[in-house]
């Protein structure tokens, strides 16, 4: 199976729309990666795309006691995270009002476990990284208001 748009509950993506200016998005945003230039780069997209959203890139993930209730969205990059099932139970107990969405490669072997956890509702959305910045960026704000 091959994934060629991110899954959710629009599809805004297919029709190439931008969702609205991201006046009901509540919250910032929480990328879970490695700080390389890609992720620079979405990070960069959002914040040009959408100006009122902080966005934050980490390579660390703080432990679960310390909650966030102001990030709405969290992005996880599939193949940092050794443990996908638990980085997604941390994520959820840290950031208790956001919805959790794997970047990841639309080639990868764990794409049946990742379509699953968004079968089961344990993440809301998965991107794939052949989107352009853009509509990465446009999408991620679709997931988040989803939720």
């Amino acid at each position: 199976m091959s994934v060629t748009v991110a899954r959710m509950k629009t599809d805004q993506i297919q029709h190439g729309t931008q969702p609205d200016d991201g006046a009901n998005f509540k919250g910032g945003i929480f990328i879970y990666a490695e700080p390389g230039v890609v992720f620079q780069g979405l990070v960069q997209s959002l914040e040009r795309t959408f100006p009122d959203i902080q966005v934050n890139l980490s390579s660390k993930l703080a432990e679960p006691e310390e909650f966030d209730a102001g990030v709405g969205l969290v992005l996880i990059h599939a193949d940092f995270v050794p443990d996908i099932a638990d980085c997604i139970v941390r994520c959820k107990m840290r950031f208790p009002a956001a919805s959790v969405t794997l970047m990841m490669d639309e080639h990868s072997s764990a794409l049946q476990q990742f379509n699953s956890l968004f079968d089961n509702k344990q993440i809301q959305g998965l991107l794939p990284f052949s989107l352009k910045l853009r509509c990465l960026a446009c999408s991620c704000l679709a997931i988040a208001e989803w939720r």
